[in-house]
C-alpha cells in the first residue's frame, strides 16, 4: 500500500479522487440528511432495491489508481478495470505489463515467505478477472505459482523451510480461498506439492478439501464471531479473501455465505469508527497502522464503500481496489446507515472462545463445549486464537512443531526456548508453561466483551477486564475517538521506543506490554494498570520485559484545543486531567500519577510526522490508574452545553483512588477506584477487579454478539436481522440466505 495525501496524487488523479470520496451529494430515498459533523462526511446515499451505490467513488478510486505508476497486481487490476471500461490510457498501459512488475511477489511464493498467501490472493484476481488484459507471459507466471503453490501446512515440503504462517484468523481463510480458486480453475491438472502422505493433488481434490476448510471457517465465525477482534489491519484481509469467494468462487452455497459473513465484519466496521477510523479495541493492531487513519488497512475499504473521511485512501490500496471493482458484491443500505448514524448508541459484544492459562493443570482437562486440546486436527482453531502456549495446549504445539518442522522457521524461533529448557519433552512443557502463564502467552486472543460507545462523531471503546496485569503484543486495550486523527490510548510499554523512521511490528513502546484491567460504562472508562508478575531484566524471559511507567497517546496538534489541570508543572496527589477538544467534541483524561511529555525530536524514533507532543508519560512505576470520559456538545446524557462546561463537570468529578500495601510477593498493592462520571454515574473499581455502577455489580453478559440499537443477537445465534434508517438486512450465517430492504 502506498498512502498517498492529495497533495501526492499523480495528474488529474488527485482532483478526481478527493472529489469523489469527499463530497459526492446523492439522494437517499427518505430524503432525510444523515450525519452531522463526525458521523460521516457524506449525507444522503443512492438507494437501489435495499442497497447502497458506491459506484461513483469507485469509479474515481480506479481512474486515480489506473493513472498512477505502480506496477503492482493492485494498480494492474485498477488499470485493467479501467481498461474494459473503456479508458483509453488504461488501454495503452496494459502494453507496458511485464513478468518483472511481479518480480517481488514471486519472489515471496517461490521461497515460501510470510505473507506470500496475499500476495497471491491479488494475483489470483488479476489472472481469473482479467484473463483477456494479461500478457501471456504474466498469464503463464501466474499459472505456475498457482499450480506450484502449498496450499496448507499439512502437505508436503520436502528440502524446503516454510516460513509462512498459515493458523491466524485471515491467514487460514485467504489460504483456503485460493485453494478454491485454484482448484476450481485447473480441476484436472495436478498440482506440484503433494500431500502430506506424498500422494498427488488435483484440482479437483484441492477444491473438495478448501470447501470442508471453508465451510468449517464460516461455521467458527458464525457461532463464536471474530479471533482478531475489530482488527484495524486483519478484517482487511478477511474482507478482499471473502470478496475474492463471493466475485470468482463457482460454489453457490460458498458465494451465499461468504457474503453473508462478509456483511457482518462490514457491520462491525461500520459500527465501530469514525471518519472511517476504527477508534477501538483491537485483538490485533500495531502502532504503524493505528494511530493514523489513513495507515489503518481498513481505511480503504471503508471510504470508497460509506464515504466517510475527507482524506482519500492510499492508491493500489487492496480493500479500496477490489470493492471498486466488485460485481457481484452489493452494500446493503442498511450497513451504510449503521455507518453514517448520528444517533448516541452503546455497543456491547461477545467473541472468541474462553482459553485459560492460568487453570490449575490437570490430566486430561475436558472441556464442557467437548473442544479438544489434543486432537491434531484443532491446530488450527487454537493457533488461530494464539494459544501455542497455555498449559493445555502446549504439548499439542510441539508435537505439531516437531512433525511439520517448524523449530526453525522465523515465526517459531521464538517458541524454541521452550523445546530447549524441557529437552523437547512435552509433558515436562506443561507445568513450565503454567508457572509462566502471566508472561509467555503473548498473542492469545481468548474470549473478550467489548463495549463501545459513540455519539455523532465521537467514540470510545475498550475491552473489559481482558488478560489484565498480564503480557501481551498486539493489543489495543481502549480507545477514544473524536476524528480522522484526533484520539488517545494508554499504554504498559514493553520497551523503550526504537530508533527509525517508522514503528516496526514488533516495537512494545506503543503496541503491547502489561494488559490494564480496563471497564467502561457509556461514555467514561476506568483502566488499572498492575503487572502480575516482575519484569524479569536480562536472560532468558528478558523479551518480557516491561518499563516502570505506563504513557499516553495523544497527538495535540490533532486536536483543536488541549488543556491541562492544573497546569505544567504543578501537580497534585491525587492526579491531573488533560482535556482535548476536536470541534464539538471532547475528551477528558485523569491520570493517578504525575504526567510529563517526552519529547521525541531529537531522539531518533519514530513521531509518524508528528511536530508537536503526543507522548504523555506518567512515571513512577508501571501501575497506575487512568480514566477517560468523552462528550461532545448538546442536549441529553454524555453532552454538555460547551468545551468549558465538560472541564468543570469532569475537575469536580475527580476520580479518588486508594492502592494497597505491596504483597509478600514484592508486586504493587491493588487499586480501589470511585467515579462520579457526569455522563455514565457513580463507577467503582474494587480491589478484586469488580465493578459496579451506582453501587450495583455490573457483570458482563458473555451470551451477547451484538447488542445495540440496530441488531440483538445472541452468540451462536446464526440469523441477524439490522435494522438502521429505513432500511432492513437479514442474513442466515449457516447458508448465506439474505435479505434486504
Amino acid at each position: 500500500m502506498r498512502p498517498v495525501m492529495v497533495g501526492t496524487l499523480h495528474k488529474a488523479g488527485a482532483l478526481t479522487l478527493a472529489l469523489a470520496l469527499v463530497g459526492v451529494g446523492c439522494v437517499d430515498g427518505s430524503g432525510d440528511e444523515i450525519g452531522e459533523n463526525g458521523a460521516g462526511v457524506e449525507q444522503e446515499v443512492q438507494v437501489n432495491r435495499g442497497f447502497a451505490d458506491y459506484s461513483e467513488r469507485a469509479a474515481r478510486y480506479l481512474e486515480a489508481t489506473a493513472s498512477d505508476d505502480g506496477t503492482s497486481a493492485l494498480d494492474w487490476i485498477a488499470v485493467a478495470e479501467m481498461a474494459i471500461r473503456g479508458d483509453e490510457d488504461a488501454l495503452e498501459r496494459l502494453d507496458e505489463m511485464s513478468v518483472e512488475d511481479f518480480e517481488r511477489s514471486f519472489e515471496k511464493i517461490d521461497d515460501y515467505e510470510d505473507t506470500a498467501d496475499f500476495d497471491l490472493l491479488y494475483l489470483m484476481n488479476l489472472r481469473i478477472g482479467y484473463p483477456d488484459q494479461l500478457e501471456p507471459e504474466v498469464a503463464r507466471a501466474i499459472d505456475e505459482r498457482i499450480l506450484g503453490f502449498k496450499y496448507w501446512y499439512t502437505d508436503s515440503t520436502p528440502g524446503v523451510l516454510d516460513n509462512r504462517w498459515y493458523w491466524s484468523e485471515n491467514h487460514r481463510i485467504i489460504f483456503h480461498t485460493l485453494e478454491l480458486l485454484a482448484g476450481e480453475r485447473f480441476p484436472e491438472e495436478v498440482f506440484e506439492v503433494p500431500d502430506g502422505d506424498g500422494e498427488e493433488m488435483t484440482g479437483e481434490d484441492h477444491a473438495e478439501r478448501a470447501k470442508e476448510f471453508i465451510h468449517e471457517w464460516l461455521d467458527e465465525k458464525a457461532r463464536y464471531g471474530f479471533s482478531e477482534w475489530h482488527s484495524d489491519v486483519y478484517y482487511q484481509k478477511d474482507l478482499t479473501s471473502l470478496l475474492t469467494l463471493v466475485e470468482y468462487a463457482e460454489d453457490p452455497e460458498i458465494v451465499d455465505r461468504a457474503t453473508a459473513m462478509l456483511d457482518v465484519f462490514l457491520f462491525d466496521l461500520a459500527l465501530h469508527q469514525v471518519n472511517g477510523n476504527v477508534g477501538v479495541t483491537h485483538g490485533r493492531s500495531y502502532a504503524k497502522d493505528k494511530l493514523r487513519v489513513a495507515d489503518q488497512d481498513t481505511f480503504g475499504a471503508l471510504q470508497v464503500l460509506f464515504g466517510l473521511s475527507e482524506e482519500p485512501p492510499g492508491l493500489g490500496d487492496p480493500g479500496a481496489v477490489l470493492f471498486s471493482r466488485a460485481e457481484r458484491y452489493k452494500l446493503p443500505a442498511a450497513l451504510w446507515e449503521v455507518a453514517h448514524s448520528p444517533e448516541q448508541f452503546e455497543d456491547l459484544e461477545h467473541m472468541g472462545v474462553e482459553i485459560d492459562p492460568e487453570q490449575p493443570v490437570e490430566d486430561d482437562p475436558q472441556r464442557a463445549d467437548g473442544l479438544s486440546y489434543t486432537d491434531a486436527d484443532m491446530v488450527p482453531f487454537w493457533w488461530e486464537r494464539g494459544a501455542l502456549t497455555p498449559w493445555q495446549t502446549v504439548a499439542l504445539t510441539m508435537e505439531t512443531a516437531d512433525r511439520y518442522d517448524l523449530w526453525d522457521t522465523e515465526l517459531f524461533e521464538q517458541f524454541k526456548a521452550v523445546d530447549e529448557v524441557t529437552d523437547g519433552d512435552p509433558e515436562a512443557a506443561i507445568p513450565l508453561a503454567s508457572a509462566l502463564a502471566p508472561v509467555i502467552n503473548i498473542a492469545l486472543l481468548s474470549d473478550v466483551d467489548t463495549r463501545t460507545w459513540r455519539d455523532d462523531g465521537v467514540m470510545l471503546s475498550s475491552a473489559v477486564d481482558y488478560r489484565p496485569g498480564q503480557f501481551g503484543h498486539q493489543y489495543h486495550a481502549w480507545q477514544a475517538t473524536l476524528g480522522e486523527d484526533a484520539i488517545a490510548f494508554t499504554t504498559s510499554p514493553g520497551n523503550e521506543p526504537r530508533e527509525g523512521d517508522r514503528w516496526e511490528d514488533g516495537d512494545l513502546y506503543w503496541n503491547g506490554g502489561v494488559q490494564p484491567l480496563s471497564h467502561q460504562v457509556g461514555p467514561a472508562a476506568v483502566h488499572v494498570y498492575r503487572p502480575v508478575y516482575e519484569s524479569p531484566g536480562e536472560g532468558l524471559l528478558e523479551a518480557f520485559n516491561y518499563l516502570p511507567l505506563t504513557h499516553a497517546f495523544v497527538p495535540t496538534e490533532t486536536f483543536d484545543e488541549v488543556v491541562q489541570v492544573p497546569e505544567p508543572p504543578e501537580s497534585l496527589p491525587w492526579g491531573s486531567w488533560l482535556f482535548a477538544r476536536s470541534g464539538d467534541r471532547y475528551l477528558g483524561l485523569w491520570s493517578w500519577r504525575p504526567t510529563t511529555w517526552e519529547d521525541h525530536s531529537g531522539d531518533g524514533t519514530p513521531t509518524g510526522g508528528l511536530t508537536e507532543d503526543f507522548d504523555l508519560v506518567a512515571p513512577g512505576g508501571a501501575d497506575n490508574v487512568w480514566v477517560v470520559e468523552v462528550g461532545r456538545k448538546g442536549e441529553g446524557p454524555g453532552r454538555y452545553e460547551d468545551f468549558e462546561q465538560f472541564r468543570e463537570e469532569l475537575t469536580a468529578a475527580t476520580p479518588r483512588v486508594a492502592q494497597e500495601a505491596p504483597g509478600a510477593d514484592g508486586l504493587p498493592g491493588r487499586f480501589s477506584v470511585l467515579y462520579d462520571s457526569p455522563g455514565a454515574g457513580v463507577l467503582g473499581v474494587a480491589p478484586d477487579g469488580e465493578l459496579t455502577l451506582d453501587g450495583e455489580t455490573v457483570e458482563p453478559d458473555d451470551e451477547v454478539r451484538f447488542d445495540n440499537p440496530f441488531t440483538q443477537v445472541a452468540v451462536g445465534e446464526e440469523r441477524m436481522v439490522i435494522e438502521a434508517g429505513e432500511h432492513t438486512l437479514e442474513i442466515d450465517l449457516s447458508t448465506g440466505e439474505r435479505s434486504v430492504s
